[in-house]
C-alpha cells in the first residue's frame, strides 16, 4: 500500500543547471546507510530487512527552466516516471520524464501533484475553475472532471477531492484514474483547506476560513458526515494517513497530533514525526521515509523505531516516489535531478 502525494524538494544552488545531459550516469560515490546504536537495521527486530543496500549509481537530468523559475517539486509514478516542476510567479508547470531520464515532451499545468500507479493527478484551470484532472506520462489530459477547491492524499491509490457552495460540501473520492468512485454531500457552509482518508476509509475534511482549522468525518460509503470540531490555528495545513490507522495532522511547521476516525480530539504527534516536514510509506509498506531538507532520508518502522538513515550525495533535497525511487534536487534553484531507482521499494 502506498498513498500517492506531492512531495516537495527543498533546493540549494550547488552547480549551475543545464550543466549535464539527460539520462547521464553519475556517480554517487558510497551514499552511506547509517544505522544508529551500530545495530544492523536500526537494532529493533521490526526494522530487520527495511534499510536498503548501499545507493549507486543516479540518472540525471535537467527541468527546462529557461526564464529563471524553480523546480522545487517531483513526483514519481510507479513506472518511475518522473514528473518535475518549474514554478513561477504566475503558475506552476510540469514536465514528465521517462524513468531513464529522457524527457517525455509532455507537460502540464497544476498547482499540486498527485502521482498514481500509472500517471499523475492534479487540478487543471478550466475557465473559472479548477478541475480534478489525470495526465499520462505524456501529459496525455483526461476530460477535465469535476471542479475542486482542494485535494488530499487517500490510503491507497486515487485521490479526495472537495468542492463547496455557500450551503454544502461535497467530497468526492476519485480512482487512480481520476474518475469519481463515490461521493458524498454534507450540508453547511465550508470553505475546504484539505482531506486524508484513514486506513478504514473514513475521510477526515479539514476546512475553515482565514487561520482556524476545523475537521469534520465523512463516511462515503453512507453518505453522511459527522458534527464540525476545532482543530487549531494555521496559515498551512496537511494530512497524512498513518499505515496503522488515523491521520497525523501538521500545522504550519509543526505535528500538531493524530486524530482516529470518528474523534474529535487531538492525540499527541508520534515522537518519530520529530520535525520532518513530510513522509511517505516505503518498503511494501512496512517503513515510513521521513522528507526534510538535506540529502538524507530518516527510515522508521511502522512501530516507530529508527531504522537508519539513507544518504543521497551532491543533492540539497530528496523526495520520494510511488515506485520507491529517490530525486534529488541540485543545480540552479534546484533544477537539475539525481534519480536513484527502486532504492526504497
Amino acid at each position: 500500500m502506498r498513498w500517492a502525494g506531492s512531495l516537495l524538494c527543498f533546493s540549494v544552488g550547488l552547480m549551475a543547471c543545464g550543466g549535464r545531459a539527460p539520462a547521464d550516469a553519475v556517480d554517487a560515490g558510497s551514499n552511506p546507510v547509517v544505522t544508529p546504536d551500530g545495530g544492523t537495521d536500526g537494532g529493533a527486530a521490526d526494522c530487520n530487512g527495511l534499510m536498503p543496500p548501499q545507493p549507486g549509481s543516479a540518472i540525471a537530468f535537467d527541468v527546462p527552466a529557461v526564464s529563471g523559475e524553480s523546480c522545487a517539486a517531483a513526483g514519481i509514478d510507479g513506472d518511475g516516471n518522473v514528473a518535475a516542476d518549474a514554478e513561477s510567479p504566475a503558475a506552476t508547470k510540469w514536465y514528465v520524464f521517462y524513468p531513464n531520464g529522457v524527457k517525455t515532451g509532455g507537460s502540464f499545468f497544476s498547482p499540486v501533484l498527485f502521482a498514481q500507479p500509472k500517471g499523475f493527478i492534479g487540478l487543471s484551470a478550466d475557465k473559472n475553475a479548477l478541475m480534478v484532472t489525470f495526465w499520462t506520462l505524456y501529459a496525455e489530459q483526461s476530460l477535465p472532471g469535476v471542479a475542486a477547491a482542494a485535494m488530499g492524499p487517500t490510503f491507497g491509490s486515487g485521490v479526495i477531492s472537495l468542492s463547496a457552495t455557500s450551503t454544502e460540501l461535497t467530497v468526492r473520492k476519485h480512482d487512480a484514474q481520476a474518475a469519481e468512485v463515490v461521493s458524498a454531500t454534507v450540508p453547511g457552509a465550508y470553505v475546504p483547506r484539505g482531506a486524508a482518508e484513514d486506513a478504514s476509509g473514513a475521510v477526515l475534511v479539514l476546512t475553515g476560513s482565514g487561520t482556524e482549522v476545523s475537521g469534520l468525518w465523512v463516511d462515503l460509503t453512507k453518505g453522511t458526515g459527522g458534527r464540525p470540531f476545532p482543530i487549531g490555528s494555521a496559515t498551512a495545513v496537511i494530512a497524512r494517513p498513518l499505515l496503522g490507522g488515523g491521520v497525523a495532522l501538521r500545522l504550519d511547521s509543526s505535528w500538531a497530533g493524530i486524530i482516529q476516525p470518528g474523534e474529535s480530539t487531538l492525540r499527541p504527534a508520534p515522537a518519530w514525526l520529530g520535525d520532518s516536514p513530510d513522509f511517505v510509506p516505503v518498503r511494501a509498506g512496512k517503513a515510513y521515509a521521513l522528507l526534510k531538507p538535506g540529502n538524507s532520508v530518516d527510515l522508521v518502522s511502522v512501530q516507530g523505531n529508527a531504522c537508519g538513515k539513507v544518504t543521497f550525495p551532491g543533492v540539497s533535497s530528496v523526495a520520494i516516489g510511488v515506485d520507491g525511487s529517490a530525486v534529488g534536487s541540485t543545480g540552479q534553484k534546484g533544477c537539475t535531478k539525481f534519480v536513484w531507482r527502486d532504492i526504497l521499494r
